[in-house]
């Protein structure tokens, strides 16, 4: 519902085209509106107790600055990193981006998937 209202990051770390390292977390968002629950799947007696991202920042801030993420549907994701960096005042890390979607629908052109899940 808010961009900054994350509860959940995963990250997963490819080298040479294999997962070398994947690891995912929940955490407490700033508000306790859980009406995308439908969606995720998360509640709120699931993360109540957990710690929030200006605590988890500084742990996944070096799988994030300096490298290249990409993300399924990256905008959204994106702008959820930029909300909650920004709600937290923790400084926005240099990184770059693309869309694993975006360049899973253009290089399927010929070949279009029934699904993109």
């Amino acid at each position: 519902m808010y961009p900054d209202s994350v509860c959940q990051i995963g990250i997963a770390v490819v080298e040479d085209n294999e997962i070398t390292w994947a690891s995912s977390w929940l955490i407490r968002p700033p508000y306790n509106d859980f009406r995308n629950e439908d969606i995720h799947g998360i509640t709120l007696k699931k993360v109540e107790k957990l710690m929030t991202f200006a605590e988890l920042g500084e742990d996944i801030k070096p799988f994030i600055e300096n490298n290249l993420i990409g993300a399924y549907n990256a905008r959204f994701d994106i702008e959820c990193l930029f909300a909650v960096l920004d709600a937290f005042n923790i400084e926005v890390p240099l990184f770059a981006y693309f869309d694993i979607l975006q360049n899973i629908r253009e290089n399927t052109k010929q070949n279009k998937l029934s699904s993109y899940r």
